[in-house]
């Protein structure tokens, strides 16, 4: 919906100020045709079920690798 572009562009211009501050965009890989895509919902409609978490969960990994392998190798020198 709007208000949540118009929330994410907010949130997003408030970060963009701050070095060493990640977004991941949890929302965008659950949509299908910029609709939620109810296959990664429980049957309520509003909690993640396992097909969302593993969604998340394949965005999320390279991201916190990555941080990790930057403050390994700051720390290391």
């Amino acid at each position: 919906s709007q208000q949540f572009e118009n929330f994410n562009k907010w949130v997003n211009s408030i970060v963009s100020e701050y070095t060493n501050f990640l977004i991941y965009d949890g929302n965008t890989p659950l949509l299908t045709d910029d609709k939620p895509d109810m296959k990664y919902f429980k049957p309520d409609s509003l909690h993640l079920g396992p097909e969302g978490y593993s969604i998340w969960a394949k965005g999320l990994k390279p991201l916190i690798s990555g941080m990790f392998r930057k403050y390994i190798s700051a720390a290391q020198h």
